[in-house]
């Protein structure tokens, strides 16, 4: 049975060996990743306000909610730091893939409780995941 959800960082080799395993899997940029890849491209001074407001996207409850703070996270930030926000722009439906297969995994079309995405994989299925990126690091 193959993972519901991958989540890794921009390595493309991580991707390919997840698209052979398991076609069906849907594809998550990691957070943290992308975090950091946006918060180098600002003054230091920004980077805790910026921060909070990508915290508040995937922190968010709702799907739609999410994709409003995703929007209003760019809309505020882009005339002063449009580097910043063309990184997180230009993954936000890899960024934001967690929140579709909660929503597949709840019966109502909004999820009611947040999931933590991990928890989306078996152990058995974490492991091939371990060996995946085993695979990339050599």
């Amino acid at each position: 049975m193959a993972p519901k959800l991958a989540i890794g960082d921009g390595a493309m080799g991580f991707w390919k060996a997840v698209t052979k395993l398991w076609p069906e899997t849907d594809q998550q940029r990691c957070w943290v990743h992308k975090t950091a890849n946006v918060l180098v491209k600002l003054p230091k001074a920004m980077q805790h306000k910026v921060k909070e407001a990508l915290h508040n996207i995937w922190h968010a409850e709702t799907r739609k909610e999410a994709y409003k703070t995703f929007d209003d996270c760019i809309e505020r930030f882009s005339p002063k730091y449009p580097s910043a926000m063309d990184c997180l722009t230009k993954d936000k439906d890899s960024m934001l893939a967690f929140l579709i297969i909660l929503q597949k995994t709840n019966s109502t079309s909004e999820p009611k409780t947040r999931l933590n995405p991990y928890l989306l994989l078996s152990d058995s299925e974490l492991q091939k995941q371990k060996i995946v990126r085993a695979k990339n690091q050599h």
